[in-house]
């Protein structure tokens, strides 16, 4: 919008909340009428050496998908991986997760060769993955978010006989509600109901309620209004600080260049190279890609 326009009118609320000179405005002061409050992001850690491998992956390959994918992602560290529409980056997240099959080649995790991988085995080695289409592969529309959000460790909340402790499904929904500030009017909400931001915010405490050690998600901020996003990528960051790995495979380029501590570029299904976010611009990264 800042780039294109000439003048810009803000919409809050089903309400006109402003005109600007495009030439005259910021960022920020648009955020402000468009949201009422002021984006506050954490700053990017400085990212220590020699950091544990959590997960390798080499050689990989799928016909007409990718090709001779060599990547190594270290614990608390934010991993981006970017490139155009057909580069392969879902192609890549999906099979890491052993939702699509591939040809050759090998996933280690924490140290040990992965055979045979299906979501199931990921989860519950301690992976989590986020999809880039919430509303078909994100959570369950009709039912609660208190529902939605403990989905993932079910396991935890069941007793011997397989009842559900109520209380403590209820506590822990509460807890990770506020934590990632959905804005609902309880917990017993249907997530359908939500905006699209909430419910990819729902989808990330989901994730977050299994306590992963490594955390794959596919455009997470893709329809997400701005001020969702930088409570996401909040969220994000504070996770890598506490030791998660986290993997975004985003075509948001100023984005990754503000959350990553890396960002690994694909060009028609191969990594191209990897570059440090604080040593390159959008431009340079654009040209990368293309």
């Amino acid at each position: 919008i800042l780039a294109i326009s000439d003048r810009i009118s803000v919409i809050k609320d089903g309400r006109n909340n402003g005109v600007f000179n495009a030439k005259e405005v910021t960022k920020e002061e648009l955020i402000f009428a468009m949201m009422g409050k002021t984006v506050v992001e954490r700053s990017k850690k400085t990212s220590q050496e020699n950091q544990e491998t959590i997960l390798e992956v080499r050689g990989l390959c799928a016909k007409n998908r990718f090709n001779d994918i060599n990547l190594k992602f270290e614990k608390g560290k934010v991993f981006g991986v970017c490139g155009l529409l057909g580069a392969g980056k879902t192609e890549i997240a999906r099979s890491i997760f052993g939702l699509d099959e591939y040809d050759s080649g090998e996933i280690i995790y924490e140290g040990a060769k992965l055979d045979k991988i299906t979501p199931e085995k990921m989860m519950k080695s301690g992976m989590a993955f986020v999809s880039e289409d919430r509303k078909v592969d994100g959570f369950v529309p009709m039912l609660s978010i208190r529902e939605n959000i403990t989905m993932s460790i079910m396991d935890r909340l069941c007793s011997k006989a397989g009842l559900i402790r109520r209380g403590e499904q209820r506590g822990i929904s509460e807890t990770m509600s506020k934590r990632i500030t959905v804005k609902m009017s309880s917990i017993e909400q249907e997530v359908s109901s939500l905006s699209g931001g909430n419910q990819q915010k729902v989808i990330v405490g989901r994730c977050m309620a299994a306590g992963p050690k490594v955390f794959i998600m596919d455009e997470p901020t893709r329809g997400v209004d701005v001020f969702a996003k930088s409570e996401i990528y909040n969220l994000l960051s504070e996770m890598a600080e506490n030791g998660t790995c986290i993997i975004v495979f985003s075509s948001e380029l100023e984005e990754l260049l503000g959350v990553c501590d890396e960002i690994i570029v694909l060009k028609k299904g191969e990594v191209v190279c990897t570059v440090n976010p604080s040593e390159t611009d959008k431009g340079q990264l654009l040209a990368l890609i293309s």
